[in-house]
């Protein structure tokens, strides 16, 4: 198999011209490009477009490249290397410095399932408790809160859009600041 560079890649824009470079080159769409890759609807104008919106990913990255009938190979970079070998530490760990072979998953919190969760008699339940532990004044208090902070998110919208009951004249809320729910 004989390989031919197409591009010296040093950096994430050195990646984003190479591509924007092979697409013209092969002098397709990015529309085919997209059909190709198996990627939506002009998401590879999105990633080598002139201002890129996206980014190359561990998926949209393989796809891409198999569109364009491209591959990447990692060689070392001398001249590179040169600069920074003496900086090179070998690691003290024996342990850590070997490849398992295997890659460690990330760990991720298991939420526990709620027990009111599709249990719609027991809430019923609950709140019929609620309730009736409540006096009247209370209950009454608490839905005229509940209605004014509704409908004070409207009286923030433009005037055509927000209705004009249940609002006062003054505009301020009818709830004393010294009172507690």
């Amino acid at each position: 198999m004989e390989i031919e560079p197409l591009a010296l890649i040093r950096s994430y824009s050195d990646l984003h011209q190479a591509l924007r470079q092979r697409a013209n080159s092969l002098q397709v769409s990015r529309e085919t490009l997209d059909e190709i890759s198996g990627l939506g609807g002009c998401y590879v104008n999105k990633l080598i477009g002139p201002t890129p919106v996206k980014s190359l990913d561990r998926i949209s990255m393989g796809a891409l490249l198999g569109a364009m009938g491209c591959m990447l190979i990692l060689v070392q970079d001398e001249e590179a290397y040169r600069r920074v070998y003496r900086r090179l530490v070998k690691g003290r760990n024996p342990k850590l410095a070997k490849d398992t072979g295997a890659s460690i998953p990330a760990l991720k919190r298991r939420r526990r399932k709620s027990c009111w969760r599709g249990n719609s008699e027991w809430g019923r339940t609950l709140r019929q408790r609620q309730l009736a532990s409540q006096s009247p004044q209370k209950r009454s208090r608490l839905a005229k809160f509940a209605v004014n902070s509704r409908l004070s998110t409207r009286a923030s919208a433009p005037a055509s859009e927000s209705s004009s009951y249940g609002f006062c004249s003054t505009g301020k809320p009818w709830w004393p600041a010294t009172s507690s729910l």
